[in-house]
């Protein structure tokens, strides 16, 4: 039993004003009918209880975890040129030693 406070000028509470009982009208009734069957339609096997937010919601973390590596890559590459462009100014050499072996290992393990 509820022990809440009745709404002013009702005799239930907020919580429990009452129960729904649904559509009433013809139209109403189609209407959601319409609508569950969009939604059963556009789940696939094997996802019981996900809705189309969830599954935008996992297609959207997705995404931004691809955009996010790619930032990541394109920052490196910028850092990267920028040392380069430093070593070159100071008339070191363009590549050090470290990133030559590198390259050279990247280029023997692709043959």
């Amino acid at each position: 039993m509820c022990l809440q406070w009745a709404v002013r000028g009702r005799r239930r509470c907020y919580r429990h004003g009452g129960l729904c009982t649904g559509p009433r009208s013809y139209e109403a009734l189609q209407a959601c009918g319409e609508r569950l069957r969009a939604y059963r339609q556009n789940r696939k096997p094997g996802q019981a209880g996900r809705g189309t937010k969830v599954v935008d919601r996992h297609r959207r973390s997705a995404e931004n975890r691809r955009l996010v590596a790619e930032r990541r890559e394109r920052r490196r590459e910028r850092l990267a040129h920028k040392a380069q462009s430093e070593r070159l100014a100071s008339g070191l050499p363009l590549w050090t030693e470290a990133e030559l072996d590198r390259l050279v290992d990247e280029t023997s393990s692709t043959d």
